[in-house]
């Protein structure tokens, strides 16, 4: 018996969207300020005065930690503008550095500099001066960021909400983290994410061996032409897929890593990945080591991919993970990101001189769900549909 044949479908993201500004401005509003980000891990806040400063859908953002409460505000000063936190992270007092206003943990100044000289601000004025405050919420080890919007992360996360949170859960207080610029627009890497055709092409050095991959199966809520919509709920936008692995591979990779990541606590016997709409995808082989890969929007055609790799965390404190075992393990997953960034970036260029739809087979139906869900956002305006 013929297997049944599998109609092709063409991509439904337009070419222009690929590289132009007013897309990317639409974007940033759209997708990345009106759903929860990945931030950073709530390790990196464990003391008071602690911060994380990055930018969210071009939002300059600080989560700084105030007495064991986690804030996440405007990381612009109110007085003239200035950055309150220039460095990435760090531990000093939520205090701009240009004329010395310091802020509490509900936004307002607490400290200004010559104030009855100067302007004066009376106390019960402070408050038109406050930073703007924005959403955060932890899941473990975890620490994500809304900048618009009434949704909470398990709203958003829906049935994947406790997987996420075991995840935090089980990720240590160490990590190693790269950041890799690419001259690319970031839908093309998570295009890339879903791809499994490429590994043959673009990692001839068996940086990425799929040889011992069995089987897979997709925990995902279809988007492809026939399927039902199912865009009211944003939480069907995320997919998993769990690989499994001949029975040889995962008794190897025990026998190589158990003695490293002992008693971990959350243990399987494939290997997991998880794509968060929009732009970011945890992997993990067995729970030995986690990798979070966050896709980030830089320009029409640049982009930012950052990867955390955190070991499993032990749950009787016995691991034995060390900073060179981080770094050779970090070294394997750049190798691969640089290989994929090479590739799409290739993408990039060829993508400016034509004008109709790419072809997506079988294999690629992960790439047109995502297609669908983003243009179903850009087209309606709105994160769920209604």
């Amino acid at each position: 018996m013929k297997a049944p044949r599998f109609e092709n479908v063409r991509t439904s993201i337009p070419a222009s969207y690929f590289q132009d500004d007013e897309v990317f401005a639409r974007e940033q509003r759209l997708l990345m300020q009106q759903t929860w980000q990945f931030f950073c891990l709530k390790s990196d806040l464990l003391a008071d005065q602690d911060f994380v400063a990055q930018t969210v859908g071009g939002i300059p953002v600080v989560v700084q930690n105030f007495k064991g409460r986690l804030v996440a505000m405007h990381n612009v000063c109110s007085h003239r503008y200035s950055p309150i936190q220039k460095a990435c992270s760090g531990n000093r007092p939520l205090s701009c550095p240009y004329h010395g206003w310091k802020f509490g943990e509900n936004g307002q100044p607490i400290g200004i500099p010559h104030n009855l000289e100067f302007y004066p601000i009376a106390r019960e004025d402070k408050p038109q001066f406050a930073l703007k405050l924005f959403q955060v919420e932890t899941c473990g080890n975890l620490v994500f960021v809304l900048i618009e919007g009434e949704r909470s992360l398990r709203e958003q996360l829906g049935e994947w909400y406790d997987l996420v949170s075991r995840i935090g859960g089980a990720l240590d207080d160490i990590y190693f983290t790269t950041a890799l610029a690419s001259e690319c627009n970031w839908k093309f890497v998570v295009h890339n994410a879903f791809d499994d055709i490429h590994a043959e092409f673009v990692h001839p050095s068996s940086s990425l061996d799929t040889s011992v991959y069995t089987g897979s199966k997709w925990k995902f809520h279809p988007f492809i032409a026939g399927a039902e919509d199912p865009a009211s709920d944003y939480s069907k936008r995320h997919a998993q897929l769990n690989v499994s692995m001949d029975r040889s591979t995962v008794e190897r990779n025990a026998t190589q890593w158990e003695s490293s990541f002992p008693d971990r606590s959350f243990q399987f016997d494939d290997y997991l990945h998880l794509f968060l709409f929009p732009n970011l995808i945890i992997t993990s082989v067995q729970g030995f080591w986690y990798n979070i890969v966050r896709y980030k929007p830089i320009s029409a055609t640049q982009s930012e991919m950052t990867n955390w790799l955190i070991p499993a965390r032990s749950t009787t404190n016995r691991s034995k993970v060390t900073p060179e075992l981080l770094y050779r393990l970090a070294l394997g997953s750049m190798q691969i990101f640089s290989e994929d960034v090479q590739a799409v970036e290739g993408a990039q260029a060829g993508i400016g001189s034509v004008s109709r739809p790419g072809v997506l087979g079988r294999r690629e139906d992960k790439i047109a769900a995502f297609e669908n869900a983003y243009m179903d956002v850009m087209t309606s305006g709105r994160i769920n549909a209604g």
